[in-house]
Formats: structure tokens, sequence, C-alpha cells
């Protein structure tokens, strides 16, 4: 009996030295679109919890520190209500940024506005801010729907593949549709490039979803590194996905798609609800940290509901 006690107590030692050590000042999780709302309203450049201390030192458990970059439109404090003090929570040092207001500076300050390479050379520098700050040499991504876009034209354009390992994919398409058509190669043989360029950087009126749809950016960040692991997080009713771009590349086998639904049939949140998805978050935090998985919880999300 003496030593049954004496295996059970090492046994729970054990499984606390090596569980990932949370932060001690656990933040309240907020999820569904009801919060993104008030935060939309009251807070649209707000601090983002559980994000952006650049005091914060990695852990053993969690070595390398993450980094969100947002959708279209959303600012990071609108954007990741959910995700950051869930992961801030789990003992990550978190970081988010804004992104493509340079040169378009679009009211209440929308994000993505600017042509993909400009918002490219935004990360790139916050990327070497973070690990200056943190004193690591890689992150990890975190990033939705445009902000997967941006992030791959920095890892395969301006030397980012370097600094970063995990790229945790939010309903970010590989490419805007799926086969056998490819929309991307048809816009880079039927379009002139000096006239689309004329209008992306025009400096004067956004081109709004254009610079999205950029054939040449978005050809240039199809391209899947083979040192880098890629996952794909996304939803069957995600309105994107239906083009088909949500798909993993032919022949990449760095990278997977995992369907929100799948875990749980009940969750259908659309592409703009996914970040406030409880589903939808714990299935990133098992994707950055495979080792100490936790089963997601399962609520009934129909679409764009509050």
């Amino acid at each position: 009996m003496r030593h049954a006690r004496l295996l059970t107590a090492v046994a729970a030692a054990f499984a606390l030295a090596t569980a990932p050590q949370a932060h001690a000042d656990q933040l309240p999780v907020r999820y569904g679109n009801s919060e993104m709302v008030r935060i939309a309203q009251t807070d649209w450049d707000g601090p983002v919890p559980g994000a952006n201390d650049f005091g914060c030192k990695p852990t053993p458990e969690h070595p390398k520190p993450i980094i969100l970059v947002g959708s279209t439109f959303l600012s990071d404090a609108v954007n990741w209500t959910a995700i950051a003090p869930y992961l801030h929570n789990q003992g990550y040092c978190v970081f988010t940024l804004d992104y493509g207001r340079t040169m378009y500076n679009v009211a209440p300050g929308l994000n993505g506005m600017d042509p993909i390479p400009m918002s490219a050379t935004e990360v790139d520098r916050f990327v070497d801010q973070v690990l200056d700050a943190t004193g690591t040499s890689q992150v990890d991504f975190v990033a939705h729907s445009q902000g997967g876009v941006v992030t791959r034209y920095y890892l395969n354009e301006l030397g980012g593949v370097h600094k970063a390992d995990q790229v945790v994919l939010l309903s970010s398409p590989y490419t805007l549709t799926g086969p056998p058509l490819d929309l991307t190669a048809i816009g880079r043989s039927t379009i002139p490039k000096p006239l689309y360029d004329a209008i992306l950087y025009n400096g004067a009126v956004p081109p709004l979803g254009l610079g999205l749809l950029d054939p040449w950016s978005v050809g240039k960040a199809q391209v899947l590194q083979p040192t880098l692991r890629y996952i794909q997080i996304t939803d069957a009713a995600d309105e994107l996905g239906l083009f088909g771009g949500m798909r993993v590349p032919d022949g990449a086998r760095n990278a997977s798609t995992h369907y929100i639904n799948d875990v749980c049939p009940t969750d259908l949140s659309q592409h703009f609800a996914q970040p406030y998805s409880p589903t939808a978050v714990a299935m990133i935090g098992n994707a950055l940290d495979a080792r100490h998985p936790v089963t997601p919880p399962c609520t009934i999300v129909p679409l764009y509901s509050f």
C-alpha cells in the first residue's frame, strides 16, 4: 500500500512538472459574436487582453512567442477578444498587430486596406521587434483570413521562413478557388499588371477587395515552405471555403486542414465568427501544443448568431 501511494505521488509530481505552466494572472475568455460587437462599438483600437507585454519571456514549455495576424477590416482588439487571453492563460507570450492602414487609413481604422506586400513589411518589422524583446529566434503564427495571406507572403518573399516554425491558419485560403478553376492564375494571365498596380497603389481611393484578390501577391503566398508546418482550421459553413481554397495544396505533406464542424457538428461558425468560437479557439491551442491537447467544448453556433 505504501509503495502504491509513493508511486501515485511520483506520478502526480511528474505530471505537474511536465504540464505547461499557465500565467498566474488568468484572464476571462469571452466567446461569441456579441463580445466582438461590443468591442467594435466601444473600444475598436483598445488594448488586447493578454497580449503585447514586451516584458514577457517565453517558458521552456512554450519557448516561442505567438504572433496573431488578423483578418481584413477587423482591428486586433476586435479580432482577438477570445484567442489572445486564451493563449495567455496557457502560458504563451502573445503579440498582436494592426496592419494595412498606412496608405489607406479608412475609419474607424480598418485593417488590411493596403496592398499585401506593404502589409507584409509591417509583419516583418513586428516579428523582429518581438524576437528582440523576447530573446528568441523563432515565432509561431496564428493568422485569420487575409492575415494568413500576408503572413505567407512575408515568409516566402521577405525572408521570414527562418524566423517561424508553425503557421496556424484560421480560414485563410491557400488559393482563391479550388481546382479545377484557378482564378489566381487566370488573373495573372489576363490582367495587365501595371494597370492592377496603378489601382492598388493609387494612394487616394482604397481598392478594398482588390488588394486581397491581387493575383500576383496571392500567387506568391500560395507557396508552402517545406521547413514549416501549416495547420488550417475552418468550418464547412465558411463563406470563403465554398470556393474550395481551404483544401491542402496537392503534394503538401507539411499541411493539414481541420474542420470545426467535424469536432463539433453544431458549431457552424462562418468566416468572421470563428475567432469567437470556443471550439475553434481550443483547436488553435491544440494545434500550437499537440503534446497537451484539451477536449474542445461543443456549443450550438448557427452561423453569425449572437
